[in-house]
């Protein structure tokens, strides 16, 4: 929590404006309005949504305004206002807010992209963790689910010995950056478990340029998702 706190009022969560600075997606606007711009103090205090979790909390909270400029200041008026307790109390909510949606199943964020040619199918299967471990380091994301249906695939990067195999400087790459996750859960599912990423991977025939989607879901996989979502409310 001490974490969240910090990486909140030093403006560093992966909100729409702090992806948007990394060219990561192209617009930094809230998907519902397209009017205000997604920053930390949006997703957590300003916006609608938050506001209806707040209006349940300690009336001491409630009595806060909505118009600070940042985290940073609200979190200064905060601690002038409540005690000890209550200040724990309120990074919990806001750390709550911040990461509900993950339980609830909704799409975070996605990515099509075309890659090189490749021998076989492990090969293009580390090829494609990689880049999704560097575009969720980007997004800042520090618990991952990995799945895969290459059984070598995902028995490479959860061993923790050297890899002398010709893809060895690969699942190095990808040893390193599982390093600087708080939680990863890796496992080898069947061809059809993960409808959603072979979606992305047919779409990807069809492209030149990577394609981003940032808490929206991309429209080749709504249906996938849809019977995800299913089993996640299950």
């Amino acid at each position: 929590m001490k974490v969240f706190a910090w990486r909140a009022c030093h403006e560093i969560l992966p909100t729409r404006v702090n992806l948007a600075k990394r060219n990561t997606i192209r617009e930094n606007l809230f998907l519902c309005c397209q009017r205000v711009p997604k920053t930390v103090i949006d997703a957590i205090w300003e916006c609608l949504v938050a506001q209806d979790v707040w209006a349940g909390s300690s009336t001491m909270m409630q009595k806060c305004t909505t118009n600070f400029h940042d985290f940073m200041q609200l979190f200064e008026a905060l601690m002038n206002r409540l005690d000890a307790a209550r200040m724990e109390l309120f990074i919990v909510q806001a750390w709550t807010v911040w990461n509900q949606r993950n339980t609830m199943g909704e799409v975070m964020a996605g990515m099509s992209a075309k890659g090189p040619y490749v021998r076989n199918s492990e090969e293009a299967e580390a090829l494609a963790c990689r880049n999704a471990m560097v575009f969720a380091m980007e997004a800042e994301f520090l618990e991952l689910v990995i799945e895969g249906d290459n059984s070598t695939v995902m028995r490479a990067i959860s061993s923790l010995s050297c890899h002398n195999s010709l893809l060895g400087h690969i699942y190095e790459d990808i040893c390193a950056y599982l390093n600087g996750m708080q939680h990863v859960s890796i496992s080898c599912i069947k061809g059809g478990g993960n409808m959603v990423a072979h979606s992305l991977a047919k779409y990807a025939k069809n492209i030149t340029d990577v394609v981003y989607w940032v808490e929206d879901s991309p429209p080749l996989a709504v249906e996938a998702l849809y019977q995800d979502s299913l089993h996640i409310i299950e």
